[in-house]
């Protein structure tokens, strides 16, 4: 597979963080870390392109929490900026990715999921 350069400056975008921002979101409104993160965006995004740029990652803590399906597991799910930014640098790299995995791979990928690999296992 041939090298892609990924531009850090493409990744701290203002608009690629802002898109960053609303899939992160997603579904998550209602919790107060993004409601305070979508309540001052503009600053938010600043901040987060300034450290990004500077080569560094926020430092956000870990927010713990359990899940009873069908077994009790713990989860440990980043901080909201933590999410913007992964969510920034998927944006960017996503295609490169897609283009070197093999078509029966189905985990995380757009138009593709446990429901259509389950009907691919049936064929």
């Amino acid at each position: 597979m041939k090298r892609q350069h990924i531009d850090l400056a493409d990744i701290a975008s203002y608009e690629n963080l802002l898109l960053a921002t609303w899939k992160a979101a997603r579904g998550k409104h209602q919790r107060k870390d993004v409601r305070q993160f979508c309540d001052e965006i503009d600053t938010s995004i600043a901040q987060l392109q300034e450290t990004t740029l500077l080569h560094h990652a926020p430092q956000g803590e870990y927010r713990g929490f359990y899940i009873h399906d069908p077994k009790k597991r713990l989860i440990h799910a980043a901080s909201f900026p933590d999410r913007v930014l992964h969510h920034a640098i998927l944006n960017v790299t996503e295609s490169t990715f897609e283009k070197g995995l093999i078509e029966h791979s189905y985990a995380c990928r757009p138009n593709k999921g446990s429901h259509r690999a389950v009907l691919q296992v049936q064929k």
